[in-house]
């Protein structure tokens, strides 16, 4: 459709149009009410934000990795110290911290194991989850979990530590210590 000329405007639509302009522009009055003051209430949300160290990551991983990840518990705090430094090298200390309240995320399995080789404790952490499983079952026979895995190449487990880490959990069962060990 084409308009032809300027538009005009017909005249009950411009009294329409002037009479809710009217309205609106009038405002009710109260009469005889008295009116309190009224009183502008405004809400502020206050935000903390609290600003993690790489020293205070570090602290807090060495002393608290052992309630997130139960099998880090037998490490040393220097092996610990030296995971964290590995791990502050990839992650911001914020990060650091909620990896060791909650443990890896499956996406940072890789970046944890990584960390344990980094520091040499891939078999010393496998060692100790074996000795673990061993000692929770009463039927197991007693076999030193060191000597069992002398020999074994820490990279044939990383695999392995990296797949229970991306599971939410490191333990060894007995069934799972037996498959393990017939892989290497």
């Amino acid at each position: 459709m084409r308009f032809r000329g300027p538009g005009r405007v017909g005249s009950a639509t411009a009294v329409v149009l002037a009479t809710c302009l009217l309205a609106a522009a009038c405002g009710s009055t109260d009469g005889g009410r008295d009116s309190a003051a009224e009183v502008a209430t405004t809400t502020i949300l206050e935000v903390a934000t609290t600003t993690v160290t790489p020293a205070g990551a570090r602290d807090g991983f060495v002393a608290g990795v052992a309630d997130s990840a139960p099998i880090l518990g037998g490490l040393t705090d220097h092996d610990l110290g030296c995971v964290a430094d590995r791990l502050l090298e990839e992650l911001e200390p914020a990060e650091v911290v909620a990896l060791t309240r909650n443990g890896p995320r499956p996406d940072q399995s890789a970046l944890a194991v990584r960390a344990l080789r980094d520091c040499d404790l891939v078999i010393q952490v496998v060692t100790i989850g074996l000795r673990d499983a061993i000692q929770a079952d009463p039927d197991s026979l007693p076999i030193d979990a060191t000597c069992l895995l002398e020999g074994v190449d820490p990279d044939d487990l990383a695999p392995y530590l990296e797949a229970r880490f991306a599971l939410g959990f490191v333990a060894f069962e007995d069934s799972e210590a037996i498959d393990l060990l017939a892989g290497t």
